[in-house]
């Protein structure tokens, strides 16, 4: 279970019946951690079986409620068939979290269509199946909240790669803030995450952890986040505590869109 000195075990997300995807590792596995041990009922979804199998064997050997589901994000029937199993096992869905994604380096120039379109249907179309997958339920009970987790990078600042995934994440950011304006009224909310780099699997995958730890010694916190330190926004922004907070795009980066940003360490 998650620590980084905050403990959870509370019942801040008490009633919360959440779907969390990308949740095998990382940072959804964070979130899944933690809104279990506030009190939610959590279906963990990937497409890593093993991992995500592990994580949400540990959340119930810790008291927490949860499953499993195989999710491919890009597919229509995948997301009806986990938010069925959901709603069977666990309840309706009120809290969707779409942190699933794919990254990818290239530059315009040198990006091929198809790893365009790869990052453009996980990241932005797979969040897009999963909005209409639960919305038909949070319209009839009037109860939702849609927890995205999206990116600095793309948003509040551009670098000179990542085309697709930058482009991705700035549409996933605007349709959060549609469904914002659009649902507020029948009892949905809907806000986005946007960290900064975190120390998480992926980054040594894709063999930028070197990079990034650089990197961040330029920032005003002169580090990568923790997942857990992004996790808990993710907590109060399911819970009830951000009952009056829609269309927000909360920056986690440790202050870099503030600065500029000049790699290598300050001072």
């Amino acid at each position: 279970m998650a620590d980084n000195g905050s403990k959870a075990g509370g019942d801040r997300l008490e009633g919360k019946v959440a779907i969390v995807t990308g949740a095998a590792r990382g940072l959804g596995a964070s979130i899944a951690e933690l809104y279990a041990g506030e009190g939610a009922k959590v279906l963990l979804t990937d497409v890593r079986d093993d991992e995500g199998e592990a994580v949400a064997a540990a959340i119930r050997e810790a008291g927490g409620t949860a499953a499993y589901q195989h999710l491919d994000v890009t597919s229509p029937d995948e997301w009806t068939a986990a938010v069925e199993r959901c709603e069977r096992e666990l309840g309706p869905c009120n809290v969707l979290v779409n942190n699933a994604f794919i990254y990818s380096q290239p530059a315009i120039a040198d990006v091929s269509w198809e790893e365009w379109s790869r990052n453009i249907d996980v990241n932005l179309n797979g969040p897009f199946h999963g909005f209409r997958a639960v919305l038909p339920t949070m319209r009839e009970r009037r109860d939702g909240t849609f927890v995205t987790i999206s990116s600095s990078n793309g948003n509040e600042m551009s670098l000179p790669a990542q085309v697709s995934y930058q482009a991705a994440k700035a549409g996933l950011t605007a349709v959060t803030r549609h469904i914002a304006v659009a649902y507020a009224a029948e009892g949905i909310r809907a806000n986005s995450i946007h960290p900064g780099p975190i120390r998480t699997p992926g980054l040594v995958e894709q063999d930028f952890m070197e990079m990034a730890e650089f990197i961040a010694t330029g920032f005003p916190i002169q580090r990568l986040a923790e997942p857990e330190e992004v996790a808990w926004a993710a907590v109060y922004l399911a819970s009830d505590e951000s009952s009056y907070t829609t269309a927000t795009e909360l920056v986690i980066d440790g202050g870099s869109v503030s600065t500029i940003n000049v790699p290598g360490k300050k001072g």
